[in-house]
């Protein structure tokens, strides 16, 4: 649901907008909470049909549920990306290596382009 700025010309009504808006954003980040605790994908804003799988390869490659966020590129905001964040053991070398390995398969997926995908590894 889009956001519309309050109708400043009445103080009133513009409380009120307001206070509309903050409570479907509450109970927006409730559920987003209520999902994550739970072990769910949090990621409504995602229609890439290989998602699931992507998932699936990095827990698999890492040991541990990604944490995903929508990040927007800076140079041109109308561009996103999902970057999945993991921890990851091992030397520079061992995770340079592991994060072109994640790079290979996620490419392998139909249509064959990690593009619209990111990883973002947190050595441990």
């Amino acid at each position: 649901m889009p956001l519309k700025p309050p109708n400043f010309s009445d103080p009133f009504l513009a409380i009120g907008e307001l206070e509309r808006t903050v409570h479907l954003l509450q109970n927006q980040m409730a559920v987003l909470l209520a999902e994550r605790r739970a072990g769910c994908l949090a990621v409504p804003y995602s229609d890439d049909p290989r998602l699931a799988e992507v998932v699936a390869i990095t827990e698999e490659m890492f040991g541990n549920r990604p944490l995903i966020s929508l990040i927007n590129d800076p140079e041109h905001p109308d561009v996103s990306f999902l970057v999945l964040t993991v921890r990851s053991q091992g030397d520079v070398k061992q995770i340079v290596d592991k994060r072109l390995e994640w790079h290979e398969k996620i490419d392998r997926i139909p249509p064959g382009n990690s593009g619209s995908f990111r990883l973002t590894i947190l050595p441990e």
